[in-house]
């Protein structure tokens, strides 16, 4: 899981935000940090959510969907305003 996590970081360096700049050294340490905190926030938010939906009625396939897109938004706005800020 953590190869998976450290590798989707890089990806994202190199491709999703390759217009932001490149940190090194304890910056980069920093980032990956953030970038592992946000993961946790997320796995967190479906570890509630998911039961919540369930508890309710909402089928199983949706329910999958609604946290599925839900976690893909949080992390791509968590990404882009907190992990890969644009500095200046």
């Amino acid at each position: 899981m953590e190869l998976c996590i450290v590798y989707n970081f890089f990806l994202s360096r190199a491709i999703t935000w390759s217009d932001r700049v490149r940190e090194k050294g304890g910056r980069l340490f920093i980032q990956i940090l953030q970038f592992h905190l946000a993961i946790g926030v997320t796995i967190v938010f479906r570890l509630l959510l998911f039961p919540a939906l369930q508890h309710v009625g909402v089928p199983y396939l949706l329910n999958a969907a609604i946290g599925i897109a839900l976690a893909a938004l949080f992390n791509f706005f968590a990404y882009d305003a907190i992990v890969f800020k644009k500095r200046g």
